[in-house]
């Protein structure tokens, strides 16, 4: 299950941003409806991003895309850097992008990070 997901210096994403997939505590009931229980939290089924326009939305699935193609695809030509472009130093400095996930729904299964 996927907890959270980090990016910093990635196309229109200047400074870090920390997205969390664990649900606030809510009393709606439609909550407990959209949530899978994990450990002592909640975790959601489903999550939207949403906007002004040219906030920043298709970066943040474009972040994904690039972290699926680097851990999956294995690209070893044409790698996917797209650094922040309005800033000297920027341009030069690393991309970061992570995730925390955990593989099973158990008291004692490991949180594993990954980060590129």
């Amino acid at each position: 299950m996927l907890q959270r997901f980090y990016a910093k210096n990635f196309s229109s994403i200047k400074d870090e941003i920390d997205i969390s997939f664990v649900a606030a505590k809510i009393t709606d009931e439609t909550f407990y409806n959209n949530t899978f229980d994990y450990k002592n939290s909640k975790i959601l089924k489903v999550s939207a991003f949403y906007g002004m326009n040219a906030a920043g939305k298709s970066r943040i699935v474009m972040a994904f895309a690039a972290l699926k193609e680097l851990v999956i695809g294995m690209p070893f030509y044409n790698l996917p850097y797209y650094p922040f472009a309005f800033d000297k130093k920027s341009k030069t400095e690393p991309i970061t992008l992570g995730i925390e996930f955990s593989i099973e729904n158990k008291d004692d299964s490991p949180l594993y990070r990954y980060f590129v």
